[in-house]
């Protein structure tokens, strides 16, 4: 291992987590009380038991929310220590930290997308995701990891740095991604809306106006690509 590095740096998650999870946890809210009043006061008759069906529509997306808050509170929570002496690793919940000298094993992992480091110590271990980082400090965290520690006991860095996608998605990447999110809430919405049109209840005319609203939301942004590119 070579000399540590001089100053401490923090690092947290994307600033997407954020707007994932005001966005979503707003969503699935109105998604689930619309859903339990329609349900509870069975406004179509479609329902044979109200309260039973607005109960499970209410578990149900009162789980997503949870999951949505979940992501706000990593997103203030969670980040990634280092100092010349260790690493931290604070999660929502649980912190782990690991000696810089204690360190005798890095693995790299191409999958997920981003890939993954695990520091292997004396008794633990430490997994860093790298998807949960920034395009930036990914390659940041990237070349430190390389600089600062002696290659042979790093594994896997062949097949990481091929399968890995660490660089930024270009403008292309991210409007054939939103074309195909637009597709798939465009068909959802059109089913969701005939199966409303055939008086299978309200809720599908509730959910295929959700799925409407999304693919609307993805054309925005593919026009806003195609935009910033032409400029």
């Amino acid at each position: 291992m070579s000399d540590a590095p001089p100053i401490s740096k923090c690092y947290r998650p994307g600033r997407h987590w954020l707007v994932i999870g005001i966005v979503g946890g707003i969503f699935f809210q109105v998604m689930g009380i619309t859903s339990v009043y329609v349900a509870y006061w069975n406004i179509d008759g479609s329902f044979p038991h109200p309260k039973a069906h607005a109960l499970v529509y209410g578990v149900f997306w009162f789980l997503w929310t949870l999951i949505a808050f979940w992501l706000i509170a990593a997103y203030f929570r969670t980040c990634l220590f280092i100092t010349p002496l260790e690493f931290t690793q604070q999660g929502c919940l649980i912190r782990r930290r690991m000696s810089v000298a204690d360190i005798s094993q890095i693995q790299w992992k191409g999958i997920p997308q981003a890939g993954k480091i695990i520091l292997h110590g004396s008794d633990c271990r430490m997994k860093i995701d790298l998807d949960n980082l920034t395009a930036k400090d990914r390659t940041e965290f990237i070349e430190f990891i390389r600089s600062h520690f002696d290659h042979r006991v790093q594994t896997g860095w062949s097949d990481f740095n091929r399968y890995s996608s660490t660089a930024a998605p270009s403008p292309e990447d991210e409007r054939r991604v939103a074309r195909r999110c637009a597709l798939m809430f465009s068909v959802v919405g059109i089913a969701c809306l005939l199966c409303g049109w055939f008086a299978l209840g309200v809720q599908f005319y509730v959910s295929g106006t959700a799925c409407i609203l999304a693919t609307v939301w993805y054309a925005w942004r593919i026009r806003r690509h195609k935009r910033s590119t032409a400029g």
